[in-house]
């Protein structure tokens, strides 16, 4: 069986039909089957990824709405990245050999959150978090994507659906310790419904998609890597997807992790547009195919890593 994510992007246009930002998102989850590969939609989320005007007051006062979302579109975190892609499509790959009903996952700078919501619809319990002036948005389509009554289910059983807890997190070691007293003290709102008690309070996966680019977010990977270790307990799988640019500080944020995390790189994807591989996302109403490469410009790099033993490094 295999298994692939498309989106198919809308975009905001100008009266000779230009694009100017993304305004909205579908992706798909699609399986292939039997000999034939005869494929399947087996589940379909739609994004908001315009913020309205309400959510932006506190941030650009008095500025132009069309310039200030398309800003907050291109460089920020209301749009489909192609690491969440990547990162969700393996995902739902891994559905098909273990269960994650009842899973503790954490999405860091989810933006729309994509990886985490699918497995929200898989049966986990996601807290998707980012900063506080996304949490609107975040929220509206955590709703809509998380109040059918169907679940995602690959193996056509009823699994049962997740809840979604849309939470702001600024990265550091307090407030990520903060957030986890929270949960253990079952003191977050949950979408659609609450879900059992955990004494834990402890994730069973952390993930983060493209939150590390000096250019725009400086040394914030230090923050990040904090909060990741203050999150992840002994067992936590840290899925990290980051797609690489120049000079983008992503090595050093690697090397700040290895100090205590054992990372593993799982795959890299090829820039669009190269030749056929396994995996394959959709850029606008046209399906692109991803293949493993070199770490090359616009490559999409994915890692797993999980806590050290104590006093043991390398």
């Amino acid at each position: 069986m295999k298994v692939e994510l498309v989106c198919d992007r809308h975009y905001l246009t100008t009266a000779d039909n230009k694009p100017i930002c993304e305004d909205r998102a579908s992706v798909s989850v699609w399986v292939s089957r039997g000999e034939k590969g005869e494929r399947t939609c087996l589940h379909t989320m739609t994004f908001d990824l315009l913020m309205e005007p309400d959510d932006l007051a506190p941030l650009f006062s008095g500025s132009n709405w069309l310039s200030t979302v398309c800003f907050m579109n291109l460089l920020a975190g209301t749009r489909i990245w192609r690491s969440s892609l990547v990162l969700a499509e393996h995902l739902m790959r891994s559905v098909l050999q273990q269960d994650v009903r009842g899973r503790r996952v954490i999405e860091l700078g989810c933006g729309p959150g994509v990886p985490g919501m699918l497995l929200a619809r898989c049966g986990a319990d996601v807290v998707l978090s980012d900063t506080e002036d996304l949490q609107r948005l975040i929220e509206r389509n955590a709703r809509r994507n998380m109040t059918g009554e169907d679940a995602l289910s690959i193996d056509g059983e009823d699994d049962g659906r997740g809840s979604v807890c849309v939470h702001p997190l600024r990265w550091s070691r307090q407030a990520a310790k903060e957030l986890k007293d929270k949960m253990a003290n079952d003191q977050l709102e949950w979408i659609p419904r609450q879900p059992a008690a955990d004494a834990g309070g402890g994730f069973d996966m952390i993930l983060s998609c493209d939150c590390v680019y000096e250019p725009l977010y400086g040394d914030s990977w230090r923050d990040l890597s904090e909060a990741i270790d203050e999150l992840a307990g002994p067992l936590t799988e840290v899925w990290i997807a980051v797609e690489r640019r120049n000079n983008d500080g992503v090595d050093n944020f690697i090397a700040r992790l290895e100090e205590g995390f054992a990372v593993d790189r799982v795959c890299v994807e090829a820039a669009e547009g190269h030749a056929s591989g396994d995996t394959a996302v959709a850029a606008g109403a046209d399906e692109c195919t991803l293949s493993s490469c070199g770490e090359s410009d616009s490559a999409v790099v994915l890692l797993k890593a999980k806590k050290r033993e104590a006093g043991r490094r390398g």
